[in-house]
């Protein structure tokens, strides 16, 4: 099943979750759902695979590194 065509009522971008990307290896799924959803325009992201610093308990433990690691994500 795939979109039809017609006007863009928003644009979708996809962040890749750490443990779903480097732990399970799903990086094309989650985008094929997002290229079906009518009214929104798909948009890569610039580095979606680039970790933002706030996964797991690592936000917890490094709250300066982790800050820096999500304003360059931003």
């Amino acid at each position: 099943m795939s979109k039809t065509s017609g006007p863009q009522d928003a644009v979708g971008l996809y962040h890749d979750s750490c443990h779903l990307l480097r732990g399970l290896r799903i990086q094309h799924q989650p985008r094929q759902l997002l290229h079906q959803i009518r009214g929104i325009e798909f948009v890569e992201m610039v580095d979606a695979d680039y970790c933002c610093g706030f996964g797991g308990s690592f936000a917890v433990k490094y709250p300066v590194i982790s800050t820096a690691m999500v304003e360059d994500k931003v």
